[in-house]
């Protein structure tokens, strides 16, 4: 065993049996960045952004997209009463662009906000006589977009390297571009 394992405390929530070096491994990678100011915080909010951005995207928004420029009828709901094809685009707008800028962390605080608007409206207008399975998709993702709304991209997001640079004076202005 190599000697930075023995330094380890043993602890039983770590002990998985026949997998303990790759285990020990991931243990000892996260306490090592720990005291080197790695936060696992800032890895959470970029997996959650980069996978739910992705998926939200490619999943929901491309199709959508597809459907816009598609030349076809639009059949989409009409929730704000200005046209289902005005409806349709700030739907593809939300969950394709916004999206997108929400996997890279540029401003990811104000590129929540239609996806929240829309995913609100998806699970409580467009689905509101749905049972709950089918609005659970939209609640999810309207909780992780909330989430990453009070949390901003995090440490590892494009936004980070700008936000302090374009409003050094203003907190509050740098604090919504994060």
């Amino acid at each position: 065993m190599p000697e930075i394992f023995r330094k380890l405390p043993p602890s039983p929530c770590f002990y998985v049996p026949g997998n303990q070096t790759l285990l020990l491994y991931v243990v000892t990678f996260i306490e090592q960045h720990k005291r080197n100011g790695f936060k696992m915080n800032d890895i959470g909010i970029l997996v959650l952004r980069v996978v739910a951005g992705s998926f939200m995207a490619f999943g929901h928004g491309l199709g959508k997209v597809e459907m816009f420029f598609s030349g076809k009828e639009i059949k989409f709901i009409n929730f704000l009463g200005i046209g289902e094809p005005a409806s349709l685009f700030l739907t593809m707008f939300a969950e394709f662009f916004m999206a997108i800028f929400i996997i890279f962390g540029i401003s990811t605080k104000l590129s929540s906000i239609p996806l929240i608007i829309a995913m609100f409206v998806a699970a409580f207008v467009a689905h509101a006589a749905d049972p709950f399975q089918v609005k659970e998709m939209a609640l999810l993702f309207l909780t992780i977009f909330i989430t990453l709304f009070i949390t901003g991209g995090g440490k590892y997001a494009v936004s980070s390297l700008y936000a302090n640079k374009i409003a050094p004076n203003n907190e509050k202005l740098a604090c919504l571009l994060k």
